[in-house]
């Protein structure tokens, strides 16, 4: 099966093909050009398998918890996708990506993940595989930054937070974004995984501030 995924859901953009069993890449760090480079990369990964939209089975996204503009971006652009060519596309947290790469990576049994919330807070949940399923053992949470050394003193933690806390006494393995590659591979632990409605939002987990616009004074 050929497999295209995305996560957009931090300051890393993460696309990711899979072609008979070969895959292949792109990812960029730069939030405020994911619009720029979603179509971009696309286009060029699949130039490099030699495939067109038209021969993608199956559509993989991460949706969140993450960034409020970055997930509406990368979710746009595949779920037109899934509409125009109808494609079917799985849907996963893209914190989720995160530990299961940790937990394959570093052969672990359960792993603890934060991704970053924006607002001087994260988002923490954690994980188990179990029968090559991915099993979450907690609620996702939102913390805020102040209480990560007091929640994780002496344990390992993976994910990805744009300023790290200062956390002596933690284990922060502060380089794991969501990689969409990682969301293939949920997708193919997962095959019955698969939205029937394209009206599906980002799971944000959080309520999102929005500021006021600042007065403007006429002097006309």
């Amino acid at each position: 099966m050929n497999y295209l995924a995305i996560d957009t859901s931090t300051d890393y953009l993460s696309i990711a093909l899979l072609k008979d069993n070969i895959l292949y890449t792109r990812e960029d760090n730069g939030f405020k050009t994911h619009n720029q480079n979603i179509f971009k990369f696309i286009d060029s990964i699949l130039k490099e398998a030699s495939l067109t939209l038209k021969d993608i089975q199956k559509l993989v996204c991460g949706v969140g918890p993450g960034s409020f503009t970055g997930l509406r971006v990368g979710l746009s652009a595949f779920k037109g996708f899934a509409y125009a060519l109808d494609i079917p596309i799985a849907l996963f947290d893209s914190i989720e990506a995160v530990a299961l790469e940790a937990i394959l990576k570093d052969k672990l049994q359960k792993a603890i993940v934060v991704l970053d919330g924006k607002q001087k807070d994260f988002f923490y949940a954690d994980y188990s595989l179990e029968n090559n399923k991915l099993i979450r053992n907690s609620e996702i949470k939102l913390l805020a930054n102040q209480d990560f050394e007091g929640i994780f003193k002496g344990k390992t933690v993976y994910g990805y937070l744009q300023t790290a806390p200062l956390a002596n006494k933690v284990d922060f393995k502060n380089n794991f974004f969501p990689k969409a590659e990682y969301l293939i591979k949920l997708a193919q632990m997962d095959p019955n995984n698969t939205s029937e409605n394209l009206l599906f939002e980002p799971n944000y987990y959080k309520n999102f501030k929005i500021n006021k616009p600042k007065k403007i004074i006429s002097y006309i």
